[in-house]
């Protein structure tokens, strides 16, 4: 038996990091996306592009709170206590530092996807694809694809 499955990932505009607040709305839903380093606004970004540096998914939040997460991740922001306010992986951290903690050359491009089953399945397949194309994953993802190359 074959079985032939088409899978289609829009992505919409780019939205700059540090400006998802005016963007609350539009990003309010579940989905993919991509955290791209440019100094520009990217246009045309591959999913694949070395400009990728974090693929992720919004599950049981949405793509708006994610990422609100990622920009405090990003600065490194702290608790009263000093302690740190969001728990990144190893490579997000040293990714951070290879940026300074400065979160201004740095977008979102979403994709709203609203099946959970769906979400999974986009999320792997462009971990999957980034690693096989690049040799590892984006800079920022600590982990990634459980499927072997």
């Amino acid at each position: 038996m074959r079985i032939k499955v088409k899978f289609i990932i829009g992505f919409q505009a780019p939205v700059k990091l540090t400006d998802l607040r005016n963007h609350r709305k539009e990003l309010s839903y579940p989905g993919v996306y991509l955290i791209v380093k440019s100094n520009g606004k990217p246009s045309e970004v591959s999913p694949f592009s070395k400009q990728v540096v974090y693929i992720g998914k919004a599950i049981r939040e949405t793509i708006f709170s994610r990422n609100v997460k990622h920009l405090g991740s990003v600065m490194d922001r702290r608790l009263n206590s000093g302690r740190p306010m969001y728990a990144p992986g190893s490579r997000f951290i040293r990714f951070r530092e290879s940026i300074k903690r400065d979160p201004s050359t740095l977008w979102v491009i979403p994709s709203l996807i609203s099946q959970t089953y769906k979400i999974w399945c986009a999320e792997e397949f462009l971990l999957f694809e980034y690693r096989r194309r690049r040799g590892d994953l984006p800079v920022g993802n600590t982990k990634g694809t459980r499927w072997n190359i």
